[in-house]
C-alpha cells in the first residue's frame, strides 16, 4: 500500500514536469560601432623663467668683496661655487632636459593630430 502511494505521489509530482517544455525566445545580439570621445587636454602654458645674475668669482672680485666686508659695506651675498667640469655637466644636463621636453611635445602633437584624423565624419558634424 505504501508503495502504491509513493508511486502515485512520484507520478503526480514528476509527470507534468517532464511533458511541458517552455519555449525559449532566441537571444538577439546587436553590435554597434560607437566612436569613443577622445579628450585632448590643453597644452601647458609656456614657461616664463625669471632672470638672475651670474657673477664669476675671481681672486680680484673676492679681494674687493672681503675689503668691503671688513668695512661693513658688503651686501649679504651667499656664494655658490661650481667647477668648470661641474658647469659643463650642468649645461649637458639642461640640454638633455630640453631635448626630452621637445621629444615629448612632438609625441603629444603626433597623437593629437592622428586622433583628429580618425574621428568619423558624423561625429565631426555634431560638434
Amino acid at each position: 500500500m505504501n508503495r502504491i502511494i509513493l508511486t502515485l505521489c512520484a507520478l503526480l509530482l514528476t509527470g507534468c514536469f517532464g511533458s511541458i517544455k517552455p519555449k525559449v525566445a532566441p537571444v538577439v545580439v546587436e553590435s554597434r560601432v560607437a566612436a569613443i570621445p577622445v579628450f585632448h587636454p590643453p597644452l601647458p602654458d609656456k614657461i616664463s623663467l625669471q632672470d638672475f645674475k651670474w657673477t664669476v668669482l675671481t681672486p680680484a672680485i673676492m679681494k674687493e668683496y672681503l675689503k668691503d666686508l671688513e668695512d661693513g659695506k658688503a651686501p649679504i651675498v651667499v656664494w655658490y661655487g661650481i667647477t668648470p667640469e661641474g658647469y659643463k655637466t650642468l649645461a649637458e644636463n639642461i640640454a638633455v632636459l630640453k631635448r626630452y621636453i621637445k621629444e615629448q611635445r612632438a609625441i603629444i602633437l603626433y597623437y593629437r593630430d592622428n586622433l583628429k584624423k580618425t574621428v568619423p565624419p558624423e561625429e565631426k558634424e555634431s560638434k
